[in-house]
């Protein structure tokens, strides 16, 4: 099984993460993530890391470009509107939550080992 790992913003708290897929949950919703490239592997869960440690992490549907206009966020709020077109990660909004680990946020997604699951 290959995972990644991402970040959610510290500006923003991981409840407020939290609060996004439990909605998504209650709407049937898909949850996106938007990144530069697509990994080369295929990917199973997708990790989020968030205030110095890997908090969780959500199963992957599938990798898809998605065009202009074509995604909004969930929640109605100060991040509401459209995202550009690209290429998004697109994820079940179930959360499963681990025994936090440490690591550091960065920009984008890598590739994640088998000692977070």
């Amino acid at each position: 099984m290959t995972d990644i790992v991402v970040t959610w913003p510290k500006s923003r708290t991981l409840d407020s993460y939290l609060e996004e897929l439990e909605r998504a949950v209650d709407l049937g919703l898909e949850i996106n993530f938007r990144v530069s490239s697509f990994p080369k592997q295929k990917v199973d869960r997708c990790f989020v890391v968030h205030d110095g440690a890997v908090r969780g992490w959500n199963r992957i549907l599938r990798l898809e470009w998605i065009a202009d206009k074509k995604v909004s966020r969930v929640r109605n709020d100060s991040w509401a509107g459209f995202w550009p077109a690209g290429y998004y990660i697109v994820r079940d909004p179930e959360w499963h939550s681990i025994e936090p680990v440490p690591m550091k946020g960065f920009q984008g997604w890598r590739y994640y080992g088998d000692s977070a699951s």
